[in-house]
């Protein structure tokens, strides 16, 4: 039998550099060779797959797949080891990767193909075929960066999928869409086995793995622990998996609430309220907490069909009280900030949290998704424990009107990371879209119109103190002390800006500079537009 793919003796390594601090930076306390780790992320990896077979590769998260599915492609270099693949080869492994946000859906087609080797005269027989599997015959003269996540892996596996390729690597890029569309692009990657392609498939989805993979290799810390027919493969992964501690278990069944406050937006509503449910492994494990205004009777009531959603109707109020309010109505282990311009785009989405909060066994961590706006750079929507929520006493500050509760958040535990207990989790393989007007996805409205930008500056700045107590809190919480710091009011004036940033020693060097040149360049925006006054409470909107 011919062999399409062949991995042997395949070994790859990573230099981890070590914290080194300012001290030894400026003092040599650490000599230069000892300042980096290696991590092996892949060991001693070997198989083979014939040509027209299927196979799976699945793990743990970190296990090593995507490097050994990178080797594969050429786009990592391993440092030892042997791989060969005979036939034309597509890969399907980050989301966008080939396309061009200025060009058309129409014209990406085209480059993309182009860039899979196809010829012109390839490409113009396939179109119709691919833009029909798409389903977005109607948005390819849109640019692509009006297309949403979902549309982009679309266009993308449609492309993928018709292309003249022998071989096909694909990384858990089936996550992103709907339901019907995943069985759609399941049954495609079928067929294109049965037509004597070869298929390299990454899934945490045991389900697709056995289905559609002839054999299997699972792979834990880098190196190949099990291997053999598919359904084998999976059935003894889930054994050790269901296998775990106590812990593990009572993390698979904890809650989730996402607290969601809304305002004039029904269909953005809806659309988020689908992707919760489209989206999620265990949507019975789920609830979405909705807080709408009692003079917007369009939001009142939404109800979908497989997922818990609850209503609070009230007056209008603050961005704090909002998720306050949602909060305290709240049942789940797990707390979620959301907005209703988002879309989750990550199948499983819920599992990895879980996952995550089993793994902080203390459950004290502030995690977030990736937002594909402002990534790791924010904690655009925290996600926390319950546990964090009571320590805190007071989560989502009612004094916020509209913005800055995720700087909050942010600003506590980075002078938790100052005491040495980093609990900062940035799940970037966790999509929650935000859809804002500024990312060129979404419309702006009048709920981002009315939305006051800087009135929530001298809040963050008077907090400060409450803040301090807060990590304190926490830290005892992690050290297993009975005494905590109680919770200390807002000053009445805010204090000097250096103070809460360049002076503020509680606080790492970096994020001190951030917020001290974030603030500068806000007042001075806030000069230029001419808002210096902030109006009053009454006159806040969530967007």
């Amino acid at each position: 039998m011919t062999h399409a793919a062949v991995c042997r003796d395949l070994w790859k390594s990573y230099r981890v550099r070590r914290p080194v601090g300012l001290r030894g930076l400026l003092f040599g306390g650490v000599p230069r060779d000892t300042r980096f780790a290696r991590h092996w992320a892949l060991s001693n990896i070997n198989f083979i797959v014939t040509r027209g077979q299927a196979l799976g590769v699945i793990g743990p998260n970190g296990s090593g797949k995507t490097t050994l599915l990178s080797i594969l492609l050429g786009a990592v270099q391993a440092d030892r080891g042997h791989v060969s693949l005979e036939g034309r080869v597509a890969s399907l492994l980050e989301l966008g990767a080939g396309f061009q946000g200025h060009l058309s859906g129409r014209e990406n087609i085209y480059l993309y193909g182009s860039i899979l080797g196809m010829t012109l005269r390839e490409i113009r027989e396939r179109f119709d075929r691919i833009a029909e599997f798409s389903e977005m015959e109607g948005s390819l003269d849109r640019p692509l960066r009006k297309y949403s996540a979902g549309m982009i892996a679309r266009l993308r596996f449609s492309v993928i999928i018709h292309s003249p390729a022998d071989i096909l690597l694909v990384d858990e890029v089936l996550t992103v869409g709907d339901a019907r569309f995943q069985r759609k692009c399941l049954d495609a990657l079928r067929k294109f086995k049965e037509r004597g392609g070869t298929l390299i498939l990454v899934s945490h989805d045991m389900d697709e793995i056995a289905g559609i993979c002839d054999d299997a290799v699972c792979l834990d810390f880098g190196s190949v622990v099990d291997a053999g027919p598919a359904r084998d493969v999976v059935a003894r992964y889930q054994d050790r998996a269901t296998g775990r501690a106590g812990r593990q278990a009572q993390g698979a069944n904890a809650r989730i609430s996402l607290l969601l406050p809304t305002r004039g937006r029904a269909e953005l509503l809806r659309r988020f309220l689908e992707s919760v449910l489209a989206r999620s492994e265990q949507p019975e494990l789920v609830e979405v907490v909705v807080y709408a205004d009692a003079d917007d009777p369009a939001s009142h009531g939404f109800q979908v069909e497989g997922l818990a959603v609850r209503t609070i109707v009230g007056p209008r109020a603050s961005m704090g009280e909002y998720n306050t309010a949602c909060f305290e109505q709240s049942r789940g282990d797990i707390l979620v900030l959301g907005n209703d311009d988002v879309v989750i785009q990550t199948r499983g989405w819920d599992r990895k949290l879980r996952e995550m909060h089993a793994a902080m066994q203390d459950g004290v961590y502030l995690a977030y998704p990736n937002d594909l706006f402002k990534g790791r750079d924010l904690s655009a929507f925290p996600i926390l424990s319950r546990r964090v929520c009571q320590l805190l006493g007071r989560p989502f500050p009612k004094e916020y009107r509209g913005a800055f509760i995720d700087y909050h958040l942010l600003d506590i535990f980075k002078r938790l990371e100052r005491r040495g207990q980093p609990r900062l989790i940035y799940l970037e393989d966790v999509v929650f879209e935000h859809l804002h007007y500024r990312t060129g996805k979404g419309d702006f409205d009048e709920i981002y119109g009315k939305r006051d930008r800087f009135g929530d500056d001298d809040t963050f700045m008077r907090l400060r103190d409450e803040r301090s107590a807060a990590a304190v809190r926490l830290l005892a919480a992690i050290e297993g002390e009975a005494a905590v710091r109680p919770l200390r009011a807002a000053v009445p004036t805010p204090p000097e800006l250096s103070q809460v940033s360049l002076l503020d020693r509680e606080l790492p060097l970096s994020w001190r500079l951030r917020l001290f040149i974030w603030f500068v360049a806000r007042k001075l925006a806030r000069v230029v537009l001419g808002r210096g006054r902030s109006p009053d409470a009454a006159g806040n909107i969530p967007g």
